[in-house]
């Protein structure tokens, strides 16, 4: 009886959200009262983000125990994610195998099959499917879900979705998850397709790195297809603030991307709403 009361819970949460949309007021909410009671996500405001769980040598970035680690803590946490040629979504957050587990291959040239029994860093941890990985947070903490796509936009984003409602349909927690971006075609597929997600794009100065996903980097780094994305926030590379890019733009907030140490912390304090933390334990 309790799963049934869950999905009408979520299906309703979802009609609210496509009714706002349809009416093209999903945007405008913005800047309303009343907007985290409609979106459930005052936490990206008020519960600090961990950078791939709590990390450390026995437990490296997006691993069980990195994630475990962070869900004891209370964090919220940030989960990258990319796509496996057999359309498999793992948590993993570079393009090669090699650096982390030795395998000369980059991450969308290969199957689950092929890389489920690998190790990561001379640890017994593998690498994790989103669906796993969100077996283990078991909506104890809210999760962003960063998405790496450099290609086309769509089956990809279609896949996390169907996960991802699975989640919060078995759990009932509309607002809980976040999905996030540099690619600003992805962000736009999700409020196309699901709205119910709040989105953030990521950005920073992006040096050496000329284009992303086919976008000119200064671009993404001005902030100028934020009105394309239709973001409600803004996730800047900590060390690139302050900038005047923000300051042009109007969002619901500003979130710290790889804080590394209190100082840098309290540094950025006047410009963010919040952080995305990694290597210490941020307290103010």
């Amino acid at each position: 009886m309790k799963e049934n009361n869950n999905e009408n819970l979520w299906k309703s949460y979802k009609v609210d959200i496509l009714t706002l949309q349809r009416a093209n007021a999903l945007t405008d909410i913005k800047f309303a009262d009343d907007y985290f009671d409609i979106m459930h996500n005052e936490w990206l405001l008020e519960q600090y983000i961990s950078r791939f769980g709590i990390v450390s040598e026995e437990a490296p970035c997006l691993t069980a125990p990195a994630i475990e680690a962070a869900v004891k803590a209370g964090y919220a946490i940030n989960l990258v994610v990319q796509i496996l040629k057999d359309d498999t979504i793992v948590c993993f957050k570079h393009k090669s195998l090699g650096e982390s587990t030795g395998l000369n291959a980059y991450v969308t040239n290969v199957s689950y099959d092929e890389i489920k029994e690998l190790t990561i860093r001379n640890t017994k941890e593998h690498i994790l499917t989103l669906a796993e990985a969100l077996d283990i947070v078991d909506n104890q903490v809210p999760v962003v879900i960063e998405i790496m796509n450099e290609s086309f936009v769509g089956k990809m984003e279609s896949k996390i979705e169907q996960i991802l409602d699975a989640y919060c349909k078995k759990h009932d927690c509309p607002g809980r998850v976040a999905i996030m971006s540099v690619n600003p075609f992805v962000l736009e597929w999700f409020y196309d397709n699901a709205p119910w997600y709040t989105r953030m794009i990521k950005s920073g100065c992006f040096k050496d790195i000329k284009t992303y996903a086919n976008i000119k980097t200064s671009k993404l780094k001005k902030l100028k297809y934020l009105k394309l994305s239709k973001a409600d926030f803004i996730v800047y590379i900590a060390k690139d603030l302050p900038t005047k890019y923000i300051r042009k733009n109007k969002v619901v907030g500003v979130i710290a991307y790889n804080v590394m140490s209190q100082e840098e912390y309290k540094r950025i304090l006047p410009y963010a709403d919040n952080i995305v933390f990694t290597s210490f334990t941020p307290e103010i």
